[in-house]
């Protein structure tokens, strides 16, 4: 199998947007990383991650919550400021649960319980609790408990 056509980096592919340019930028960088990931949550795919790059030692958090741009979250400086929803670590990530044994199926079963909310209600009832135990600990450091 051919290898796909790399993307220049310093010029922009006419048939494409400058939005979808700097995500298949993205996408290509990730693939050649070795960056190191650990599940930090609670769920084996939608969840949260820490990304390691051993070169730099940099970690950064990584939010899975789906397949589409925008639907994730990384703490990298790319991430807050790029506007696109997504950078190499999310990337990343994304690819390496796709080639995880029977990450497919998993990834279509958690995506229509999402959608009925069993999951989406799981989920949040997690963050609210997240929520709720930061500004109870913000609160107490600041003595306004």
């Amino acid at each position: 199998m051919a290898e796909p056509k790399r993307i220049s980096r310093i010029r922009k592919p006419e048939q494409m947007s400058l939005e979808a340019w700097q995500v298949a930028l993205r996408r290509q960088f990730a693939q050649e990383q070795k960056f190191r990931v650990k599940n930090i949550g609670a769920e084996p795919v939608f969840s949260e991650f820490h990304v390691t790059n051993p070169q730099t030692g940099k970690t950064y958090r990584v939010a899975v919550r789906g397949e589409r741009l925008g639907d994730n979250y990384c703490s990298c400086p790319d991430f807050a400021t790029n506007t696109l929803g997504t950078c190499k670590h999310v990337e990343f990530t994304l690819a390496k649960l796709r080639r995880q044994r029977g990450a497919k199926a998993a990834g279509a079963l958690v995506h229509s319980l999402w959608l009925t909310g069993q999951v989406r209600t799981r989920f949040l009832e997690k963050e609210a609790a997240i929520i709720t135990e930061t500004q109870q600990r913000n609160e107490k450091s600041q003595g306004t408990m």
